[in-house]
């Protein structure tokens, strides 16, 4: 067969002598049969190129995540959270000051309550109605506010979802805000307080954002406010002629709430 490369090679110098009748072994002796075996090669196949799909896992906390929001923070989806609530009679310019009458809407308005009249999911949603009203009065604001440690947190999402109606004035509606000073004041998120259609039939879901809160202890509330006139049950006197028929304004309801890493 033939020879590979590096392979014992024959020597090409004269034939031995014949010198005194017999053969002088040539000096030539072959010099490279000790040639050492061939050296593998070190050059890397082709085919190990790393695969395409070994791309790094996404950074930040969806690395550590656990579940479909990852870290929860609060959770009240079942409207058995331990809120702080009050209700503040808001005295307009102009208003007439309340009486003192048991049947004084201003004085006997109600705060948040829980509710198993309307719920998204679970058992109970929170709702600002006045049961025995099936609405709301004049000059509320009627507020629920809690506490959430997110000093761990590096992301943070406030989600929860509302639904209800209330005069379109652009002022009378829900509110959510949050504090960072224990509530000595309070940045405003978000409202549902239009001034054209203030009505929302169905449910709908809020995800904010408050990633700028976190490292803190934040107090996050919502706040329903009502005017002068148009509630559902007014005691005004101007109100009848002012509002006509439009006076089955229901408050609102909120459920499924949470503050989460996602």
């Amino acid at each position: 067969m033939t020879a590979a490369s590096g392979c014992l090679q024959q020597d090409s110098g004269k034939p031995a002598s014949t010198t005194g009748g017999s053969a002088t072994p040539s000096s030539s002796a072959v010099t490279n049969n000790t040639t050492a075996s061939p050296t593998p090669s070190t050059t890397a196949p082709t085919n190990t190129t790393a695969p395409t799909n070994t791309t790094a896992p996404p950074s930040g906390n969806n690395t550590t995540a656990v579940g479909e929001f990852g870290t929860v923070y609060f959770n009240d989806n079942d409207s058995s959270g331990k809120w702080t609530l009050s209700n503040t009679y808001i005295l307009h310019a102009g208003d007439p000051v309340p009486d003192s009458s048991p049947n004084s809407n201003h004085l006997t308005a109600k705060r948040w309550s829980a509710t198993e009249t309307d719920k998204k999911s679970g058992q109970k949603s929170w709702t600002s109605q006045d049961p025995a009203a099936k609405g709301y009065h004049d000059n509320e604001f009627n507020q629920m506010r809690i506490n959430v440690d997110l000093r761990k947190a590096t992301t943070a999402f406030w989600s929860f979802a509302y639904k209800g109606d209330a005069e379109a004035n652009g002022w009378e509606g829900l509110y959510w805000d949050v504090s960072t000073n224990g509530g000595t004041s309070w940045e405003a998120l978000g409202s549902q307080a239009s001034k054209t259609d203030n009505y929302v039939k169905d449910w709908k879901s809020m995800h904010v954002d408050l990633t700028k809160y976190v490292g803190k202890n934040v107090l996050i509330r919502f706040v329903f406010k009502s005017d002068i006139s148009c509630s559902t049950d007014t005691d005004l006197p101007d109100d009848a002629e002012a509002c006509g028929a439009h006076k089955s304004y229901s408050g609102f309801w909120i459920d499924d709430i949470m503050v989460t890493e996602k």
